[in-house]
């Protein structure tokens, strides 16, 4: 004897029902190209933990050594006055000073002169887009040259970051994507493996 039709409704609504709730459930899967990096890296998370303590003296001079690794034309003076920039800005602004280091070599190697696209300086920070809401933020900035100087570059830098982050929960990976403009696994492996060499650097440091 067959089933009534009146029953076996309500089994296709529920087929029909269960077959969009996974097709749902994909759309939300991160694709290759969105995977987690920092959010999931057992050594970032264990420095996350340390909190303000990441901007002590060990962490200016794993800095300033950084970035004369990756720019050996940059005098001491200028890596550690870079590097004491990044650490003020974390603090203030609330963020890791591994991770605006990072992005600071990743985007001009170190450079407070490099322009790319109407981007500029140390964190090439794009004027033309920025050019009303960096003035709300910080009254002495004004032009684009006004930009340019490292102690307002990494201020901005770090201050978008730090925006970032909280539009994203803390989610780092997102955050990186919206600093960089779109979302690029090269970029945030780049940064990572950047990061990795700081926190030697910093252990050094820490045990000299």
């Amino acid at each position: 004897m067959k089933t009534p039709p009146a029953i076996q409704k309500p089994s296709l609504l529920r087929g029909i029902f269960l077959a969009i709730l996974f097709l749902s459930s994909l759309l939300l899967l991160p694709s290759s190209g969105e995977s987690a990096f920092f959010d999931n890296d057992r050594h970032f998370l264990s420095m996350r933990c340390m909190g303000d303590h990441k901007c002590d003296s060990p962490a200016d001079k794993a800095i300033a050594r950084f970035f004369r690794e990756k720019n050996p034309k940059l005098s001491r003076e200028t890596a550690k006055k870079y590097s004491l920039l990044v650490v003020d800005a974390a603090r203030e602004f609330g963020v890791d000073p591994f991770l605006v280091a990072g992005i600071i070599v990743k985007e001009s190697t170190v450079k407070a002169n490099a322009s790319s696209r109407g981007c500029y300086g140390l964190m090439q920070i794009k004027w033309s887009v920025h050019q009303k809401s960096i003035p709300k933020a910080f009254p002495s900035i004004r032009s684009s040259e006004d930009l340019r100087k490292p102690e307002n570059n990494i201020r901005v830098g770090s201050y978008m970051l730090a925006n970032f982050l909280r539009k994203h929960q803390g989610q780092v990976d997102a955050s990186l994507d919206s600093y960089k403009g779109n979302a690029s696994s090269r970029y945030k492996r780049t940064i990572l493996k950047y990061y990795h060499r700081m926190i030697s650097l910093y252990q050094k440091a820490k045990s000299s």
